[in-house]
């Protein structure tokens, strides 16, 4: 019930492009959440939430990529060049 106010959130709060890539195109932008919605701390709020392309968002949510507390993003060694 709350994906769409949740998408639309934090995607205002990215101004509506990818956190990790800059692509500007809302169709291809997903509401991602940090803690997985599943989760009881999984709340659906900008905080717990990153704007990212669909390619982003499969990745961060098979663990391919991720992002640091100090916000840099981190890749998986073993799937790295």
């Amino acid at each position: 019930m709350h994906q769409k106010s949740f998408r639309e959130r934090v995607l205002e709060a990215y101004r509506e492009q990818c956190a990790f890539c800059r692509l500007k195109h809302a169709e291809l932008l997903d509401a991602a959440h940090i803690i997985p919605d599943s989760d009881e701390l999984g709340e659906p709020t900008v905080s717990n939430g990153l704007s990212l392309c669909k390619i982003h968002h499969a990745a961060f949510d098979s663990n391919f990529i991720g992002v640091r507390p100090d916000f840099r993003i981190i890749v998986r060694e073993d799937i790295r060049w």
